[in-house]
């Protein structure tokens, strides 16, 4: 298990801009803990009935309608930037029998998305402030190998606060998301079924990123 602690010690900061404060490091850390306690009470909750593979899903459920849980994470403590969106590593989860999962805050100012791309694991996002627009695609029959392959949409939805939807790394998981709210900063927490403590390089969430 990673503490709250050694967790915030690894968390990047894109530039300057976005070097939080001691104030908002205090905050961070409370962040950590009270998603901390939720995933610790859940797992023991879900291992008495379920296969350890399914535990990550049924905690992903279960915050999206726990509001004291997501309202208890202070938002005003991770910054945006007007260079790019932001991304604030908040908690990792290691045991035995589990895949190993994580949370990560994307901080997105007005106009800012991310490039379109898959993952390699299963990954899902809530909408914590704002408005979250997500575009799912999936590769174009008519693409061919060696060639940037066209994608299709399959759907786009808007976020509002405490919605969001799982996606298998089985399924077509093509995406990007953008800040959908106007002239103000959206926030999404995101849930990816992979150890964000592996070195740089040795490990990522993202399979492919298209044009």
């Amino acid at each position: 298990m990673v503490t709250s602690n050694d967790w915030h010690s690894i968390s990047k900061y894109r530039n300057k801009e976005t070097i939080p404060h001691e104030e908002n490091l205090d905050k961070q850390l409370v962040n950590t803990s009270a998603l901390q306690h939720f995933v610790k009470s859940s797992v023991a909750q879900f291992r008495l009935h379920h296969d350890g593979s399914k535990v990550p899903f049924l905690i992903f459920q279960k915050l999206k309608t726990s509001y004291n849980v997501l309202k208890q994470i202070d938002v005003e403590a991770y910054p945006a930037s007007s260079r790019s969106y932001q991304k604030y590593v908040l908690y990792n989860h290691i045991e035995d029998g589990l895949p190993p999962f994580s949370f990560t805050l994307i901080v997105f100012a007005p106009n800012q998305k991310t490039p379109k791309h898959s993952h390699r694991v299963d990954c899902a996002p809530i909408c914590l402030k704002g408005l979250v627009k997500e575009t799912l695609y999936r590769e174009a029959d008519e693409s061919h190998k060696g060639t940037s392959p066209k994608l299709e949409v399959i759907r786009t939805q808007i976020y509002k606060p405490y919605e969001g939807a799982y996606l298998l790394k089985c399924e077509p998981n093509i995406h990007h998301l953008e800040n959908a709210s106007h002239n103000s900063i959206s926030m999404s927490l995101h849930l990816y079924l992979f150890d964000a403590c592996c070195p740089k390089g040795k490990s990522s969430s993202i399979l492919k990123v298209y044009r």
